[in-house]
C-alpha cells in the first residue's frame, strides 16, 4: 500500500487499497427480493418483445432507476474489465499517471487519481472529494496500458453501447417518445464514455462517497460490484427520501439523465443520485462499479426543462446543442477543480 495527500488547501493522508482480482461467484451478492418494491427489475428480452412496457412507464414517469438483465454479455467477459482496471490501479503512482490523458476535462479519457476528476461537482456545485479512482474511456482517443486492457474496454464499450440502443428503443416505446424530431439523434453518439472505478473503504470525507447529482447523459448503465461489508453505497432520490440500490448479480441499473429530461420537456426527469459510505465495518467497504453514459450525438438540440438541475449548462437562446452544453459542463468541472 502507498499514502497519498489530497485537497491543495487541507493535507489529508489517505492510504491506497490493494485492488484483489474478484471471482464473481464469491462476492457477496443482494438478491432481487432484497430489493424496495419500488424499483423493478426487466428481462431486456421481453421488453423489447414488448412485456412490461405500462411498468417501465410508471418507472420512468416516477423519477425511479430500474435493473435490466438477460442483456446479452457473458459475465465473464464484465469480470474481465473490473480485474484488467484492478489490476492497473496496484501499479506504482508513475505507471499510472502515463495513462492520465492529456486532454482531461474536455474529454474524459484515461486515469484519474482518487479525488480528482470529479465531474459531479460540477453538476450540483459542490466542493466534495470523490472517493475513488477511474478509468474512462470512449469511442476515440482512448489510451491503454497494454494490450489485453485495449481489448477488454474495446468489446465492453461496444456490447454496452448496443445494449443502451436497446434501452432506448424500450424507453421510446413506453413513453411514445419516437416521433419527437430529436430520437434519432438519441443514438450512435460521438462521444458515449465509460468508466470503472473502485470506490476507497473509508468514510466519507463529507455526507457521501459521491455527491448528488444527475448525469448528463440519455441513459446511464450501472453495473455495481458489492461490498464485502454488504453496505448498499448507491441510492436514489424518491421524494423527501433515499432507496438504496443493492447490486444484484446479473444486472444493469438504468438511470435517466438529464438528455431524456430536456427531450421530454420535463416529464421524464433524471434521477438524482449518491453513493454513501458507512459508518462501519469500513475496511470491508470498498466497492467498484461500470457506469456506461449513454450520450446523445454531438448535434442533439438540447431545451431547457422546468426545473431543470442542469439550467445553468444551457445557452442563455434556450436551445443548446448537446456539445455545447458538454462545454459547459466541462469549463464548470475546471473552475471547480482549482477551487478544492
Amino acid at each position: 500500500m502507498t499514502t497519498l495527500t489530497i485537497n491543495k488547501q487541507k493535507a489529508t493522508a489517505i492510504t491506497e487499497p490493494d485492488f484483489g482480482i474478484l471471482d464473481f461467484s464469491q462476492l457477496n451478492w443482494s438478491s432481487e427480493a432484497s430489493l424496495s418494491a419500488q424499483i423493478s427489475i426487466f428481462d431486456l428480452q421481453e421488453l423489447r418483445a414488448g412485456k412490461g412496457l405500462d411498468t417501465l412507464k410508471s418507472a420512468l414517469e416516477n423519477n425511479l432507476p430500474f435493473y435490466i438483465k438477460n442483456f446479452g454479455i457473458p459475465e465473464s467477459e464484465i469480470e474481465t474489465v473490473f480485474n484488467v482496471t484492478r489490476h492497473f490501479f496496484n501499479q506504482p503512482k508513475k505507471e499510472k499517471e502515463k495513462m492520465s490523458h492529456p486532454e482531461l476535462p474536455l474529454i474524459l479519457r484515461g486515469y484519474s487519481a482518487y479525488g480528482a476528476g470529479a465531474y459531479e461537482n460540477s453538476l450540483n456545485g459542490g466542493k466534495a472529494i470523490n472517493q475513488y479512482t477511474k478509468y474512462a474511456w470512449g469511442p476515440i482517443k482512448n489510451v491503454a496500458p497494454n494490450t489485453a486492457f485495449y481489448n477488454a474496454y474495446v468489446k465492453m464499450q461496444h456490447k454496452l453501447s448496443d445494449v443502451s440502443d436497446q434501452v432506448l428503443d424500450c424507453i421510446g416505446e413506453a413513453l411514445d417518445l419516437k416521433s419527437h424530431d430529436q430520437w434519432q439523434n438519441l443514438f450512435q453518439g460521438e462521444d458515449t464514455v465509460l468508466h470503472c472505478q473502485c470506490y476507497y473503504p473509508e468514510k466519507p470525507l463529507g455526507k457521501s462517497r459521491m455527491v448528488t447529482h444527475a448525469d448528463a447523459s440519455s441513459v446511464t448503465l450501472l453495473t455495481q460490484l458489492p461490498s464485502e461489508n454488504g453496505h448498499v453505497g448507491l441510492n436514489v432520490e424518491s421524494g423527501e427520501d433515499y432507496i438504496g440500490i443493492p447490486a444484484i448479480r446479473g444486472t444493469i441499473v438504468i438511470m435517466v439523465g438529464e438528455t431524456m429530461n430536456s427531450l421530454s420537456n420535463g416529464r421524464i426527469k433524471p434521477v438524482m443520485h449518491a453513493v454513501t459510505g458507512p459508518t462501519e465495518n469500513i475496511e470491508t467497504s470498498e466497492r467498484s462499479s461500470m457506469p456506461f453514459f449513454a450520450n446523445p450525438r454531438d448535434a442533439f438540440k438540447m431545451k431547457q426543462p422546468p426545473q431543470s438541475t442542469h439550467s445553468k449548462f444551457y445557452n442563455t437562446d434556450n436551445e443548446t446543442t448537446f456539445r455545447q452544453y458538454s462545454n459547459n459542463i466541462a469549463a464548470a468541472y475546471a473552475r471547480t477543480e482549482k477551487a478544492v
